[in-house]
């Protein structure tokens, strides 16, 4: 019975710490959701995407990262230029177009210019170049 609970506690906690995802994790889960959209179209990963980009934002870690935000504003530009998209080729009712998330537009500019801000102004020229291409 002593084994079994122990059993249960461990699986417990791997399980936990599984569903606990760091932003640097979620930061790659987001990039690779939001690789798998460029070349497949998928909208649901778009989606998956926007949601790991959530998280990502709420990690203080990754939050500041030039890197990261270069990354966070062209998964939300993209959910603009879907919702764009969208909007445009619905013809019965375009005002009816359902948003993947609201204010996408300002979080990616706010994302790109936190990046070129937060950017190293010697290492960081690539990510300064990708936040103002971003824009």
């Amino acid at each position: 019975m002593r084994k079994f609970i122990l059993s249960m506690f461990v699986l417990l906690l791997s399980v936990t710490a599984v569903m606990a995802q760091s932003g640097e994790e979620a930061l790659k889960d987001a990039k690779k959701a939001f690789d798998n959209y460029t070349l497949t179209g998928d909208a649901t990963k778009l989606t998956e995407a926007v949601d790991m980009a959530a998280k990502v934002m709420a990690d203080p870690a990754t939050s500041a990262s030039s890197k990261a935000l270069v990354e966070i504003g062209d998964i939300y530009a993209a959910a603009v230029n879907n919702y764009v998209i969208a909007r445009s080729t619905n013809l019965t009712d375009p005002a009816a177009t359902e948003k993947l998330v609201d204010g996408a537009a300002v979080k990616s500019a706010e994302a790109f210019m936190t990046a070129y801000k937060n950017a190293d102004p010697k290492k960081g020229k690539k990510y300064m170049k990708a936040a103002l291409k971003g824009l």
